[in-house]
């Protein structure tokens, strides 16, 4: 984001009105950085876009050891993507020793992406 006071950010809850993470964009639309944080305000992962338009958009998912996962929004093909708003189609990969918590915050930030 531009500044501090519009930055983009999705607060996690579980159970409801309990905030467990957010995730932060943290630069522009043409380098997306968004970074995954607990309740402590600790950074957990960063997520890095892989950008390529005419195939999966790629999120990976990186902590501070390397590759641990990633977001992918898969691309629906030149017509859907051209002619049509509502072909959004996901998915989430995560190690599964990760902490539930931090499964949910990554799953919160396909909202952002």
């Amino acid at each position: 984001s531009c500044c501090q006071c519009c930055q983009v950010l999705v607060e996690v809850e579980a159970p409801p009105g309990v905030v467990i993470g957010t995730v932060v964009q943290q630069s522009g639309a043409c380098d997306p950085l968004y970074v995954g944080r607990d309740n402590s305000d600790q950074n957990i992962f960063d997520i890095v876009c892989m950008m390529c338009s005419c195939s999966d958009k790629v999120f990976e998912v990186r902590d501070g050891r390397g590759y641990m996962g990633e977001v992918r929004r898969r691309w629906a093909g030149i017509l859907n993507e051209t002619l049509t708003k509502d072909h959004n189609n996901f998915g989430v990969s995560f190690p599964t020793e990760m902490p539930v918590i931090h499964k949910a915050i990554l799953i919160g930030a396909t909202f952002l992406v």
